[in-house]
């Protein structure tokens, strides 16, 4: 009973301090970028990631590109703090999401579409 117990303890402050390691955390993050890029059909990318406790990400040089190649979005730092997280249904809710020197471009194509339309839609 004491091993199971020490196992189960042991488990997630090993996942705990192995996730406070910065290089891991940012080889993660761009993993996630790669996936997110692939999914909204638009480049995104991430250059570091930092992991306060559980709940507060920081991500470092988001840039997030539309169809045509053109900056959509710029944020030097970009901060997330999580409410929920549900990952059978891949659903992260967020109670905060601070933009610190962001640079967003909007812009219409020639049918009248904003170039933000088809990241929504992939949504």
């Amino acid at each position: 009973m004491v091993i199971i117990l020490l196992g189960l303890l042991t488990i997630p402050a090993t996942a705990f301090i192995i996730l406070q390691n910065k290089q891991i955390q940012t080889y993660l993050a761009k993993k996630v970028a790669a996936t997110v890029s692939e999914n909204l059909a638009a480049e995104f990318t991430v250059e570091a990631v930092d992991i306060i406790f559980f709940n507060r990400i920081v991500l470092k040089e988001v840039l997030l590109k539309d169809h045509r190649m053109d900056t959509l979005l710029h944020a030097p730092s970009m901060i997330a703090t999580l409410k929920k997280m549900d990952r059978s249904g891949r659903i992260i809710n967020l109670s905060r999401l601070s933009l610190e020197d962001a640079t967003i471009r909007l812009a219409t194509d020639t049918t009248r579409d904003l170039n933000i339309k088809i990241i929504i839609d992939a949504l």
